[in-house]
């Protein structure tokens, strides 16, 4: 402790008991001055690590990858997006309370009803860069017929009396799809049917830039499988292990993505999604659920579809460099949105499907990328920074 020299007056009255209280003052003096130091840190070190222990809610939000827009059901019950093209024009349905099914395209933030082509049910598939749609309707006696629209004009593809779904279009307007009636899939280009080579005992869903087709078809040991067409060569795609296999969607790379299936122990198919790239097929596996499906993959190998989680509900999924990401985790945590399918991706990467709203309806979403936002690493730097200088100033005060 620090000595201090008495006033002369006190030292010539020599009396004891002034030097003790003076002793006393010093001593309390210093007391609180180091209390109220400790005090001070302990307050400034709470709000430090208040500051600290928000940095992972700021990290989460960072996780944020798509802004989610509404595309509402024209004055009907609910409504689902089914594909996108690169422009960001999107087809869909939506069910009206009269019970109908009406296909429409939204564009340019506006939907618009397309109507129901002359049926009573109708279910756009694919709509190319040009605008064209191919889908199909279903008449009042239950035949389905395959149509393609354009410029607002809509053409019946198929025979009469038969039911054919035209399921997908490239940018040349050849349009694939299935002849129910006969087990046939079909090619339509120019306003005729094509003979494929491969039409018997085959369904095709999807064709792409390069005429690439993918689909299934009957195979040699009685299975259908997945498979590849191109230029007269047929490749099957093979099962994974399972009884069975379609190709639901290839892009201009060559990709294919689909299902694979086998019987599950109540005698229903169980599917997995996959991709198949150069020659080899993966399986994605799923959300924690029994089953997953692929449904769309766009030139960048960005692969979209829904999965079992583990209560069985269905979430929309979104997949890349060998990891599937529940879409549900990439939107704001308090939208209020379940993502339920994820029905197409275009190159921008823009992803379209149907889920739940924050009011409880089944809608049509649009998913677009935003910039994450990142967490500055100086501000984690600058909180840790500014914990220790407090440290050094209670130290610093612990020796007065």
């Amino acid at each position: 402790m620090r000595h201090f020299s008495l006033p002369y007056d006190l030292q010539d009255q020599g009396k004891k008991h002034g030097t003790i209280v003076i002793n006393q003052s010093i001593n309390q003096s210093i007391n609180q001055s180091i209390n109220q130091s400790i005090n001070q840190s302990i307050n400034q070190s709470k709000l430090i690590l208040a500051l600290l222990l928000s940095l992972p809610a700021l990290n989460a939000q960072a996780e944020v990858r798509y802004s989610i827009t509404d595309l509402g059901t024209l004055d009907g019950l609910s409504s689902s997006a089914k594909a996108i093209n690169d422009l960001g024009q999107i087809v869909g349905t939506v069910d009206t309370i009269s019970g109908a099914r009406n296909a429409f395209i939204y564009s340019n933030g506006q939907l618009t009803e397309l109507g129901q082509f002359g049926g009573i049910d109708i279910s756009p598939s694919k709509i190319n860069n040009s605008g064209q749609i191919t889908g199909y309707v279903f008449d009042s006696i239950d035949i389905v017929h395959g149509f393609l629209y354009t410029n607002g004009q809509s053409v019946d593809i198929g025979v009469s009396g038969q039911s054919v779904f035209a399921n997908g279009i490239n940018n040349h307007g050849q349009v694939v799809g299935t002849d129910l009636t006969t087990v046939d899939g079909f090619l339509y280009a120019n306003g005729v049917f094509v003979n494929t080579g491969i039409n018997t005992n085959a369904g095709f869903f999807d064709i792409n830039d390069n005429g690439q087709i993918t689909g299934y078809m009957k195979f040699a040991n009685g299975e259908y499988h997945a498979f590849s067409y191109a230029n007269g060569q047929t490749v099957d795609l093979g099962t994974l292990g399972g009884t069975g296999s379609n190709g639901r969607d290839i892009n201009n790379v060559g990709q294919i993505v689909g299902d694979f299936y086998w019987y599950g122990d109540d005698f229903n198919f169980v599917h997995r999604a996959f991709l198949w790239d150069n020659g080899v097929m993966t399986g994605l596996g799923t959300l924690g659920g029994d089953f997953s499906n692929a449904s769309a993959i766009n030139d960048n190998g960005e692969v979209v579809g829904y999965s079992g989680i583990s209560n069985g509900d269905p979430h929309a999924f979104f997949y890349s460099n060998g990891v599937m990401t529940d879409l549900n985790t990439l939107i704001a945590f308090d939208s209020g949105w379940v993502l339920r399918f994820a029905n197409g991706i275009n190159n921008s990467g823009q992803i379209v499907g149907s889920g739940i709203n924050p009011e409880g309806f089944s809608r049509a979403f649009l998913l677009t990328p935003v910039a994450a936002v990142p967490v500055p690493g100086g501000f984690l730097l600058m909180g840790t920074g500014l914990l220790g200088l407090f440290g050094v100033k209670r130290n610093t005060r612990k020796l007065v």
